[in-house]
């Protein structure tokens, strides 16, 4: 007759690891894999923002720049190039990740 102060059995099998990715188990891997997940969205980010650069050069050769302007428009191609430097080394690890073994150990 069995105790009732033995913890009660789980018969659920245990939940693959897999679906967060291969043998990722700490929380770097896990992150980058769930990034990566959205990596097309990251592109056209990359595009979006390529886009208002253009534009925004666009704008200064155009429009007759004063002081204020010069730096307003300079502070958007900060605030772009940032943003999209960010953007650009999501893609570049994402890629990285997605290569065979082999390339990697030859970098």
């Amino acid at each position: 007759m069995p105790s009732d102060s033995s913890p009660p059995s789980d018969d659920r099998p245990e939940e693959p690891r897999d679906r967060i990715g291969p043998s990722q188990s700490g929380f770097w891997p896990r992150f980058w894999f769930n990034v990566c997940q959205y990596s097309e969205y990251y592109f056209m980010l990359l595009i979006m923002l390529t886009v208002f650069a253009v534009l925004n050069a666009i704008a200064m050769l155009l429009a007759e720049q004063s002081t204020a302007s010069f730096v307003i428009s300079v502070m958007v191609f900060v605030i772009l190039g940032t943003t999209g430097g960010g953007v650009a080394l999501v893609l570049w690890q994402c890629n990285r990740m997605r290569a065979p073994k082999e390339y990697n150990e030859s970098a």
